[in-house]
């Protein structure tokens, strides 16, 4: 019988596809850990806005007026500059 020999440039291709599956599964780690770490700060900052709202709820009534007077001021310039007006 005669050995079957794997042409070195199919080994080449297989060594490149392991090494890229291997850095691809590395940088998925890193996103989900990425992606973790986000989800709690926003947790956080959500946690952090439900007590403000809590503790002083005329205080963010008045910043949630003024927020959106301000971006109903913006998106009306921004709508009277694109018409030519």
């Amino acid at each position: 019988m005669s050995d079957i020999r794997i042409p070195d440039s199919l080994n080449h291709l297989a060594e490149s596809a392991q090494a890229s599956a291997h850095d691809a599964a590395h940088l998925l780690n890193r996103a989900a850990d990425h992606a973790g770490e986000i989800a709690q700060r926003s947790l956080d900052a959500v946690r952090g806005g439900s007590r403000q709202v809590r503790d002083e709820p005329v205080k963010s009534l008045l910043i949630a007026a003024a927020t959106g007077a301000v971006l109903t001021l913006l998106i009306g310039l921004l709508g009277r500059s694109r018409r030519g007006d």
